[in-house]
């Protein structure tokens, strides 16, 4: 019988050619897209996912109440990170980053740009970012060293070995390659083709409770939950600037790329918005 039915349909579909090529190219169009949208909500939902410490590294938010409105905010003054890991048994490290910066190399007769970042040497502890070449540990332990991914290595320095060799930055400071970052992958949240060390930049912000210029990320020890230490630090900003109104939250690393939308002081949405339609829609 089911031979039958196969027979009758073969049939059909020679009998209804216009009818059968339109219907075989609408299914297979649908299930092209269907695909399509599978795969990109797959790679939206990947991000930040690589990281050995995802479910213990946190970003550090802001969270301003005042009468009528309360409002967020990612920067955070200089002074946040270490207070937090210092004083707080559940944190069990703690990094910043200061603003991503395009600025000029120079290298014998080559001069090119590149995006980086200043951030504390912890930060290659808490995230993994491996390193072709160097100690993840020690890299940025000098203040003058400088880690580079793979690509901007090649850029610079053709097939030469990079480490150790100097470079300028902006024609005038000297910075000597002490690693080489894996080039970054497509699904994180970072940004960047250099590190540098912040220590230099302490002198400017970095111990200025009132000046936010950094985004301030922690790592809690294992079995801590982000709600036992938000009850802690809530006020940690308050005891060092009591007029700044600033209560801080821990905002996981699972949420950073989906759920970057606040309202009133509690995650609303983002991306994922994005996601929930499509899935509506299919």
């Amino acid at each position: 019988m089911l031979r039958n039915y196969f027979k009758i349909a073969f049939r059909n579909i020679i009998k209804n050619k216009m009818y059968s090529t339109i219907n075989v190219m609408g299914l297979a169009i649908g299930m092209a897209g269907f695909i399509l949208i599978a795969a990109w909500i797959w790679n939206e939902r990947s991000y930040d996912q690589f990281h050995e410490n995802k479910s213990t590294v946190y970003k550090v938010w802001y969270r301003y109440v005042t009468p009528g409105y309360i409002g967020t905010q990612e920067v955070t003054a200089g002074p946040l990170a270490k207070s937090l890991k210092d004083n707080y048994p559940e944190i069990k490290n703690s990094s910043r980053i200061f603003w991503s910066i395009d600025r000029l190399f120079n290298y014998e007769d080559k001069n090119l740009k590149a995006k980086g970042n200043e951030v504390d040497k912890a930060f290659l502890q808490m995230f993994s970012f491996p390193l072709v070449k160097g100690d993840a540990n020690h890299v940025l332990d000098d203040i003058n060293s400088i880690v580079i991914t793979e690509d901007l290595a090649r850029k610079i320095f053709g097939t030469e070995n990079p480490i150790n060799k100097v470079v300028k930055i902006d024609n005038k400071d000297p910075y000597k390659v002490t690693g080489v970052l894996k080039n970054l992958p497509k699904n994180t949240s970072f940004d960047f083709e250099y590190l540098v060390s912040l220590e230099a930049n302490e002198k400017n912000y970095g111990n200025n409770w009132n000046s936010n210029s950094y985004y301030t990320f922690v790592q809690t020890q294992p079995g801590v939950s982000a709600d036992q230490v938000n009850k802690k630090i809530k006020d940690e900003v308050l005891k060092h600037e009591p007029e700044s109104r600033a209560e801080i939250f821990l905002h996981p690393m699972s949420k950073w790329h989906l759920y970057s939308r606040f309202e009133n002081g509690k995650i609303a949405g983002g991306r994922i918005e994005i996601i929930q339609l499509l899935l509506i829609i299919g």
